[in-house]
């Protein structure tokens, strides 16, 4: 969440609205933020939810079926498969038509599916000589080239240091072939982080 800067724009924008903050809570100014200042500021309409996003995203699915998202904003771990991981399990929570915005993106052609990862259009920016986002921008790209997302609009092209750095738009697309299963993931950053594989992504009941 860091300080809750798109919190407040959305909160402020959508005045009629409810925003649920999935947050890990490992720094200390943003769970001061989430609890305190805009749970107090935004009464009723602000929600701190800290802990695991994928323990936390399953168990209000889970809890409150009810609700459905016609919003979102994805901006969590880093990683191809555990941003796949996360739009999968955001998709329980969310409406139909709702509206994903996400980080960690680079240019309009990779973010579409127009191309594959190994294009240079998706090649990944560096940070002293080390991946800046972890591959993360590649789980876009491949959830559009699979029609599970489609692509709406980028913010204008950011380049500082030569990275590239957006966000994008998209809406749920065609295709829903996670099917309600899992694959866990040992390499992840964390034991319980679904991988969306090698072996899920050829094989179409799995994806």
């Amino acid at each position: 969440m860091n300080a809750g800067h798109s919190a407040i724009l959305f909160l402020d924008a959508l005045p009629n609205s409810t925003f649920y903050e999935f947050d890990f809570g490992d720094l200390a100014w943003a769970v001061h933020n989430g609890k305190k200042i805009l749970t107090q500021a935004y009464a009723g309409r602000f929600e701190y939810i800290q802990g695991d996003g994928a323990t936390n995203l399953r168990k209000f699915a889970r809890e409150r079926p009810g609700i459905k998202c016609d919003v979102l904003f994805i901006d969590g771990v880093k990683g191809k498969y555990e941003r796949m991981r996360d739009v999968y399990l955001f998709r329980k929570i969310s409406s139909p038509t709702a509206l994903i915005f996400g980080d960690e993106a680079n240019t309009i052609e990779c973010m579409s599916g127009a191309v594959p990862e190994t294009d240079p259009l998706c090649n990944e920016p560096l940070r002293n000589g080390h991946p800046l986002f972890t591959t993360t921008e590649y789980a876009w790209n491949a959830l559009a080239r699979d029609g599970e997302i489609q692509m709406h609009g980028c913010s204008s092209l950011h380049i500082k240091g030569g990275l590239r750095d957006v966000v994008c738009m998209w809406t749920w697309g065609t295709q829903n072939k996670f099917r309600g299963r899992e694959v866990k993931c040992s390499k992840c950053a964390r034991p319980d982080y679904v991988k969306y594989n090698k072996a899920t992504e050829s094989n179409p009941d799995l994806r």
